[in-house]
C-alpha cells in the first residue's frame, strides 16, 4: 500500500508541475515525491 500512496503522491506533483511549470513550489513538491519513491 505505501507504493500506491506514493504513486498518488507523485501523480498529484506532476499534475501540479504540468499547470504551473514555472512554479517552484510544484518542482520542490515534485523532487520530494520522487525522492520518496526512492528511499
Amino acid at each position: 500500500s505505501c507504493g500506491f500512496v506514493g504513486a498518488a503522491r507523485l501523480a498529484r506533483a506532476v499534475r501540479q508541475l504540468h499547470q504551473a511549470p514555472q512554479s517552484s513550489g510544484a518542482h520542490t513538491q515534485f523532487r520530494a515525491a520522487v525522492e520518496s519513491l526512492l528511499h
